[in-house]
C-alpha cells in the first residue's frame, strides 16, 4: 500500500514538474499580448498584470525605440550575479550629502544604468541601497522599470543604455522611487485611469 501511496506522489510531482513551465509560458504570452508596449524580455514569472499596468498609469504604451527618449516605462529582467547598487556621491545641498541612485546591470554584453531622477540625500540613497540588498538576496533575476533616456541618434558610438529608475521587483518582494510606485490600487486611487491610458497608446 505504501509503494502505491509513493508511486502516486512521485507521479503527481513528475506531472507538476512538467505541466508547471507550459503554464508559466502560456501567463507570460497573455501578459505580453495584454502590455504588448511594457515589457522586454523573458520576466522569469516575477511581473504580473498589475506590474505592467501601472506602467500604463505612468505613461500611455508605446512600442521601445533605441532612437528615441520614452516617457512609459519599461520593464527588464536581469541576473542578480551581473547587478550592482550605488550611491554615486554629488554635490552637498543645504540638507547634507547627496547622492544619485544607481542601478547598474549587464545582460547581452549591455550595461544598463537606472538612475535617480536628481540626486538625493545619501541617506536616503543608502536605505534604498539596504533594501535592495534584502529583496536581491538569494535571487536569481530582479526586474527593473524605468524610462529610456540615452538615444542612439543622440549617441550613435555609444552601447551602453541608460534608464530612469522606476521601480524593481524579485520574487521577495518589490521597490520604488515614488511612494505607492508598486500598488496598482494606489495609482487608480491617486487619478489613474487605465482605460484612458490605453486608449491613447498606438
Amino acid at each position: 500500500m505504501r509503494k502505491i501511496a509513493n508511486l502516486h506522489v512521485l507521479l503527481c510531482l513528475i506531472f507538476l514538474a512538467c505541466a508547471t513551465p507550459s503554464a508559466q509560458n502560456a501567463n507570460e504570452k497573455q501578459l505580453k499580448e495584454k502590455y504588448p508596449h511594457s515589457i522586454i524580455g523573458e520576466d522569469y514569472q516575477l511581473l504580473t498584470e498589475k506590474d505592467l499596468a501601472i506602467s500604463s498609469c505612468i505613461a500611455s504604451p508605446e512600442p521601445f525605440s533605441l532612437h528615441k527618449l520614452t516617457s512609459h516605462p519599461y520593464w527588464q529582467c536581469f541576473s542578480t550575479k551581473d547587478s550592482a547598487f550605488e550611491c554615486e556621491e554629488s554635490d552637498p545641498d543645504e540638507s547634507g550629502r547627496t547622492a544619485i541612485l544607481a542601478i547598474v546591470l549587464k545582460k547581452g554584453g549591455i550595461t544598463h544604468e537606472y538612475l535617480s531622477r536628481r540626486a538625493i540625500s545619501l541617506e536616503g540613497c543608502k536605505a534604498f541601497g539596504a533594501e535592495w540588498k534584502r529583496l536581491t538576496h538569494n535571487q536569481d533575476h530582479v526586474c527593473v522599470s524605468g524610462q529610456f533616456i540615452n538615444p542612439k541618434d543622440e549617441r550613435p558610438n555609444e552601447k551602453d543604455r541608460a534608464w530612469i529608475f522606476e521601480s524593481y521587483k524579485t520574487a521577495k518582494g518589490c521597490d520604488s522611487y515614488f511612494e505607492g510606485g508598486c500598488s496598482l490600487d494606489y495609482k487608480i486611487k491617486h487619478g489613474c485611469d487605465l482605460a484612458e491610458m490605453k486608449a491613447a497608446s498606438p
